[in-house]
């Protein structure tokens, strides 16, 4: 659902080594996550999986520049609650291991920051229908610490005048929104676009 990458890149604010998890629709079993499933290696995992290969001798220099985000480590284990997910239908999981002391506080923030934002943060993603926040305490029990928050995002009403594309975006608590959308030409706005750079 995103583009280029930048929202996934912000993980790495608080968890160095994420692990993706997928499910392969055309394979079985159906319920497990059988697809591409992968973490990004720490030093030592990824000085393991070059070692005896034709590359062992640039470990150093691939550990010193090459970004880790473009090595992928294929993931075996499906821990924690991963598989429940998988058993409830997910098509795709991303699990963060906090790897920092004040990491958890920092998240907590964010969730809290996009529950109590005053204008909803999800109006301009039209490929979203719900964003839905959980917040457990980690254990399998239900008795636990749990906190559920769903912010919905429908499409009321849609049409189109002189060019431009209007919609009627409903979100959670009532609220309606008129939302519209027009196509800059490129060729028409980049002088625009330069010229308001330069003057800076």
């Amino acid at each position: 659902i995103g583009k280029k990458g930048l929202g996934f890149r912000s993980i790495f604010q608080i968890c160095q080594h994420p692990q993706v998890y997928s499910s392969c629709p055309s394979s079985s079993p159906v319920g497990a996550f059988n697809g591409f499933c992968f973490t990004f290696p720490t030093d030592d995992e990824l000085r393991s999986l070059l070692a005896g290969s034709s590359h062992a001798s640039y470990i150093d220099e691939i550990l010193r520049k090459m970004p880790r985000s473009l090595l992928p480590a294929f993931l075996e284990d499906r821990p924690g609650q991963v598989a429940e997910f998988a058993q409830n239908g997910f098509a795709s999981v991303i699990r963060m291991p906090l790897d920092r002391a004040d990491a958890s506080a920092d998240v907590r923030s964010q969730i809290d920051k996009l529950c109590d934002h005053e204008l909803p943060i999800h109006l301009f993603l039209d490929r979203i229908c719900q964003i839905r926040i959980e917040v457990r305490d980690g254990s399998a029990s239900t008795d636990g610490d749990h906190y559920c928050r769903v912010l919905p995002r429908q499409i009321e009403e849609s049409w189109q005048q002189d060019g431009i594309h209007f919609q009627i975006v409903g979100v959670d608590d009532g609220a309606k929104y008129l939302v519209s959308r027009f196509c800059l030409d490129e060729q028409a706005f980049r002088p625009i676009l330069e010229a308001g750079v330069s003057a800076k």
